[in-house]
Formats: C-alpha cells, structure tokens, sequence
C-alpha cells in the first residue's frame, strides 16, 4: 500500500472539514503491494508446511521397511503412541530436530499403536522410543529429548568418529592414547569393502563415547570404545603385542590396558556368536539380511 499526501481543501458543504487538519493522508492500493503482501503470505505457509513435512509418518512394517531401505546411511525414527503425554511433548522437538537435520539425515514418527509389528521388531519397551537406523540396524536413544540433543546424537551417529592411522607409528600411537581407561577397537583390513564399511562405521557409532542416561549424564559404568581402521598388516605390531603374530586381515582387535588384546577374524567369528550372550540392550535387527561383511563379521558380531 502506498500512503499518499494531499493538502487539505476548503468545502463550502462542510466548512468544518477543513479545520480539522492541514493534511489528509490518502490510502491508495497498490497492485504491485497487494502481489508482495500475497506471495509473502504463501512463503510463510510453504515454510511451515515444509517444516512440518520434515518428519515422515510411518504406519506399516512395509513403510517403515521402505523409508530404512531409503536411507541406509542413516535416519532417525520416533515411536510414540497418540496417547503418550512423554510423545506428544517430543513432537515439536522431533520437529526442530528434522530440520536442524534436513539434508543430512531423514527423520520419522511411527504410531506404535497401529504399527505394532514395527514397536515388535524394535523391541519398543515403553514410549516415545529413539532410533538411528544403519543398514537395517537399530541403535536406541537413551539421551535427553531435546531438539539439540537428538539431532546432535544423530549427526554423530551419521558420522562416528573413526580414527584411519596409516602407519604403525601412527597406530602405536592412537593406541597409547585411547587405552589407558579403557579399550579400543582396530579393523585391520587390507582391502575394506562397502559392506564391511558400514558395519564397522555402525559399530563406531554405537560405542563411541560414553554411554548416556535420560537425563543426560554420562554413565560411567559403560565407557566408549574409540574406534579406528586401517591397511597395514596386525603383525606390524607384534613387538609391542606378541599375541597378534600369525594374525592375517581381516581382523577386529580390541586392545585394552597393559597390553591386553581380544582378536575376531572370519575364522573364529562363527565360533564366538554360537558362545555369545545375547546383547538384551540391542535392539533387535530390523531384518535378517541385515549383517554384511565377511561371514561371521556382521555389524552385531563386531559390536559384540
């Protein structure tokens, strides 16, 4: 709208008009402003559809398959249930979250009470329940519900920090450094394929850093395990590990204080799954195709 000036004039009809003032502001209409103030008003409603579109809803166990196979490097996934005050207080979290989150890693809201094979599959214990999704793995968030915090966890989940040494100096080193209080996991491999990528890049997600609470606080009687891969040969390091002589890549050794090694290798991966507990903290796979990499050395054996 465009505010127009015009002096005051004398009108013999009504002599008390021009007393009133020296000026008299007009209101003109503009085209041009009426077009303005349309498309600003339909900017504004894209912007909030567009925000609210950010969550994707999931009814089914074929969407939510859908939505995984989508995204296999990463998404985030919400199970609430409508009658949940803890759920419908997340939502607008979730929400800033997603967008905080577009581009980089896709987020859903599942209705556990109509997807019940979905909250099955997760072993969903209570709601609302969190979780980053890999390659058909599901990992559980047990941090605080803020929009920060959750898209923070899952950028982290999306990039794990995964150290790559590239000499045996480099790895001595690494190893000095993150095994004092605690362990840390190598993936020796030569020739490191897609698969065995992403299930160890899964694995570096899951236990890096230490593990959370609700509240937010660290607990310590679960400490993170720094991860690292790289090409050079176990054997290199024997001198100062006399048990990885007669070790070939591709291997997982966990190193812990005062020299202390665990070593998984396709030869006696098999033998350590059918000996293993069950990891009750680990939600169940999202599918049974859902283990790649050399036989025996899936994404779960690994974290075992």
């Amino acid at each position: 709208a465009v505010l127009m000036a015009a002096p005051a004039t004398s009108d013999s009809r009504h002599p008390r008009r021009a007393h009133r003032s020296r000026t008299v502001l007009k209101l003109r209409a503009s085209p041009f402003g009426e077009l303005h103030s349309c498309l600003l008003l339909l900017l504004a409603i894209a912007s909030r559809s567009a925000a609210a579109a950010t969550v994707a809803s999931v009814s089914s166990s074929l969407e939510y398959d859908t939505f995984s196979s989508a995204h296999p490097q990463g998404a985030m996934v919400a199970v609430i249930a409508p009658w949940c005050g803890h759920s419908r207080a997340l939502r607008p979290e979730l929400e800033a979250a997603a967008e905080a989150l577009a581009g980089a890693v896709a987020v859903a809201s599942v209705d556990g009470t109509v997807a019940e094979d979905v909250a099955t599959k997760l072993d969903v214990k209570g709601y609302p329940s969190i979780f980053f999704l890999r390659d058909g793995e599901a990992d559980e968030y047990d941090g605080p519900r803020t929009a920060a915090a959750l898209s923070s966890w899952a950028t982290a989940m999306r990039n794990p920090p995964l150290s790559r040494p590239d000499s045996p100096l480099a790895l001595a080193a690494w190893l000095a450094a993150n095994t004092g209080g605690g362990a840390a996991a190598v993936l020796f491999a030569t020739e490191i394929d897609a698969a065995l990528r992403a299930s160890f890049q899964g694995v570096a997600a899951a236990l890096s850093g230490p593990k959370q609470n609700p509240a937010g606080k660290e607990n310590s009687g679960r400490p993170g395990v720094s991860c690292a891969v790289t090409g050079i040969a176990p054997a290199e390091l024997k001198g100062s590990y006399p048990g990885l002589s007669g070790i070939d890549a591709p291997a997982l050794i966990v190193f812990g204080p005062e020299g202390r090694v665990a070593t998984l290798t396709p030869d006696t991966a098999a033998a350590f799954a059918a000996t293993a507990a069950p990891d009750t903290a680990t939600p169940t796979p999202a599918s049974p195709s859902s283990s790649p990499g050399p036989p025996g050395m899936g994404r779960r054996g690994l974290q075992r």
